[in-house]
């Protein structure tokens, strides 16, 4: 099996992207991991669940 080596450089290019978009990467995790979750693992219950969040969430920000 090949191994791979990445560039110091880069190495250090890709820590300083993750420190300083922290925030941003985690949203990115959690929008990942909630569409994975809907698409592969949720019920009709948990659907339904997610709609009335989601309606919630759209009357709040169209208020705003």
């Amino acid at each position: 099996m090949a191994e791979y080596k990445t560039n110091p450089e880069q190495l250090a290019k890709n820590r300083e992207y993750k420190r300083k978009n922290r925030e941003k990467l985690k949203i990115q995790t959690y929008r990942s991991h909630g569409l994975l979750y809907i698409r592969e693992h949720a019920t009709l219950e948990d659907l339904k669940e997610f709609k009335k969040i989601i309606e919630d969430k759209e009357k709040e920000l169209l208020s705003d």
